[in-house]
């Protein structure tokens, strides 16, 4: 599984605000992708 493959978007290049919120609904957030983001966010510290 890829984070790509999310239907979120983090960020709108070209845009001055408004930038690194989800914008997704919890509902579409499946077990696999937050153990994956999880691992992300660890690895990155972020």
């Amino acid at each position: 599984m890829r984070i790509a493959a999310m239907l979120g978007r983090m960020n709108l290049p070209g845009s001055p605000s408004g930038h690194w919120r989800w914008r997704f609904r919890q509902e579409e957030l499946t077990p696999a992708m937050s153990v994956r983001l999880k691992q992300l966010v660890e690895t990155y510290e972020r």
